[in-house]
């Protein structure tokens, strides 16, 4: 035997699902219409101070909780995933670089633009006991800039054929494994990407020279 204190709890409830199915269990001919309850219509009366209306009848706990979840179910909303969530960003340009004096010598490695753009964001230009990043003078105006990078402080920062990020806190050394390599990546004091070049040597000497951008598939 339910305390009135447990029936008014499952009466809160009946208001609840009442909302929804607008007559739930306000009257014994509703559920007496849902074969599964014919044995069990609504057959306790609460006292008219303890309801909104002046007759509501209970149903049976298992009911109330059955009901609780189809309504739940039928609340929540399904997610609709566009088109245009699906797609991935396109990534940045690639650079073949070179060795040579015009990048028609061997292969040191491919370059991803934005990774380049990525790594120099992090350093900015904070010189590191590397000695990367530095500024760059292009003195003979060897390596082509595009406009933004005329004219402005120019700063170059190692890349490496790996992906990986060149440690500008390490003193540069091939014994720890931290050389730089003969690759740049150039941009300006203000961030701006000017673009990726290579030394003429594996061994990271001669004058500088522009990648080639790889042609698009």
């Amino acid at each position: 035997m339910k305390t009135l204190s447990e029936m008014y709890k499952l009466n809160r409830i009946s208001l609840d699902i009442d909302v929804k199915l607008k007559t739930a269990c306000t009257a014994d001919s509703f559920l007496a219409s849902i074969e599964p309850f014919q044995k069990s219509p609504c057959s306790i009366n609460l006292p008219t101070k303890f309801t909104r209306y002046p007759i509501i009848k209970m149903v049976s706990y298992t009911y109330l909780l059955t009901m609780l979840a189809a309504t739940a179910t039928f609340a929540l909303p399904t997610p609709i995933i566009s088109d245009e969530d699906s797609v991935e960003a396109p990534s940045g340009q690639v650079y073949i670089c070179n060795g040579g004096a015009d990048n028609n010598g061997i292969h040191y490695g491919d370059i991803q633009e934005d990774t380049a753009i990525k790594y120099y964001g992090r350093a900015k230009t904070s010189q590191g006991k590397s000695g990367y990043p530095k500024t760059f003078a292009n003195q003979g105006e060897l390596l082509k800039f595009p406009s933004v990078c005329n004219n402005t402080e120019v700063w170059e920062l190692p890349v490496l054929a790996s992906g990986k990020p060149f440690d500008i806190t390490k003193k540069k050394s091939k014994k720890e494994q931290n050389h730089p390599g003969p690759m740049r990546v150039y941009y300006t004091k203000d961030l701006e990407f000017c673009t990726i070049g290579a030394r003429m040597y594996q061994n990271d000497t001669g004058n500088p020279h522009n990648c080639d951008l790889k042609a698009k598939e």
